[in-house]
C-alpha cells in the first residue's frame, strides 16, 4: 500500500482523501484526489511474473465510488518477484 500511494504521488500527483472500508463492500482501496480528478485506487501486491491488471482494474470499476460517485478507476500493482510497479486507470486523455 505505502509502495503504491508514494508512486501515486510522485509520478501522478495525487493526494490521499480516505482509506476506502471493506467492511462497507466500498469496492477499492483508497479515494484519492487529482488536479481535476477523483480516483478509486485499488491496490495489488504479487510475488508472480504476471501482474493482475485487468482483476484489479475490474474491482475498481466496480467500487461503489465509482458507480455511485463518479470516480474515475484506477490500479496500482506491485511486484515483489522483480520489483516494479504498474498503473492504469480510466483517466481521461
Amino acid at each position: 500500500m505505502g509502495i503504491a500511494l508514494a508512486l501515486a504521488h510522485q509520478h501522478k500527483n495525487w493526494r490521499v482523501l480516505r482509506r476506502l472500508q471493506s467492511s462497507l463492500s466500498e469496492g477499492a482501496d483508497w479515494i484519492l484526489q487529482g488536479q481535476s480528478e477523483v480516483y478509486a485506487l485499488e491496490v495489488k501486491g504479487t510475488d508472480e511474473g504476471s501482474l493482475p491488471l485487468a482483476e484489479a482494474l475490474h474491482q475498481a470499476r466496480a467500487s461503489l465510488w465509482v458507480q455511485r460517485k463518479g470516480a474515475t478507476p484506477a490500479v496500482c500493482v506491485v511486484s515483489f518477484r522483480e520489483p516494479r510497479a504498474v498503473f492504469q486507470s480510466d483517466e481521461p486523455k
